[in-house]
């Protein structure tokens, strides 16, 4: 699952070795930083040179779904892109609308 929002990007997949647990990855440790200071205090973020997502955090599938329910009881803003670059600035807003183009070329290829 990829989820983007105003506090980051984070990918969250099966934990391998624990079917109770998820792994939270990002490629940017601010990412999972402001998402553990926020939703997850207490985890450690480890790191993993030469991995697709460098940065990773183990939950526990009932922490991670508490956190979607926060994040999504969070939502303040009316346009993604503009609450980005408020929240993360404009570098990240483009690369973010960068994201934004290539999917919007899937809903016009698929019209």
């Amino acid at each position: 699952m990829w989820i983007f929002t105003s506090l980051g990007f984070f990918s969250v997949v099966a934990h391998r070795d624990d079917e109770a647990a998820v792994l939270v990855r990002a490629w940017a440790r601010q990412d999972l930083e402001a998402l553990r200071d926020r939703h997850l205090s207490g985890h450690d973020i480890l790191e993993w040179e030469g991995s697709a997502y460098r940065c990773r955090l183990v939950a526990s599938r009932d922490d991670w779904a508490r956190v979607a329910r926060e994040l999504s009881a969070g939502i303040d803003d009316a346009n993604s892109k503009e609450a980005v670059a408020e929240r993360q600035g404009t570098s990240r807003a483009r690369l973010y609308s960068r994201v934004w183009q290539t999917m919007f070329a899937l809903q016009e290829a698929s019209a």
